[in-house]
């Protein structure tokens, strides 16, 4: 997921900020994982804090996502609608 991000950062087709928080997430997983892995012990106290910061990365994107599509289709159903009233009230020629 870190490459991803990497190339979603260089490139311009994806928000520069999603892709640091898709490398940011990417880096708390695998600190998380290797805190659990080397010391048992911290695995509680490595899971409390690194939990919130993963999940903020990981829905992030999908709630970027969401709510552009959202955005996208309210105002393609406005137009298509707002040129369909126009289009029946004009008066006709002839």
């Amino acid at each position: 997921m870190f490459a991803l991000g990497l190339l979603g950062y260089r490139s311009t087709l994806f928000r520069r900020w999603l892709s640091f928080l898709l490398m940011l997430g990417t880096v708390c997983f695998v600190v998380a994982a290797l805190a659990r892995f080397l010391a048992p012990s911290l695995a509680d106290t490595s899971a409390a804090i690194f939990v919130l910061p993963e999940i903020i990365c990981e829905v992030s994107p999908l709630a970027y996502r969401r709510l552009e599509w959202l955005t996208t289709s309210w105002s393609m159903a406005a137009r298509t609608y707002l040129s369909l009233r126009v289009s029946t009230t004009a008066p006709r020629c002839g």
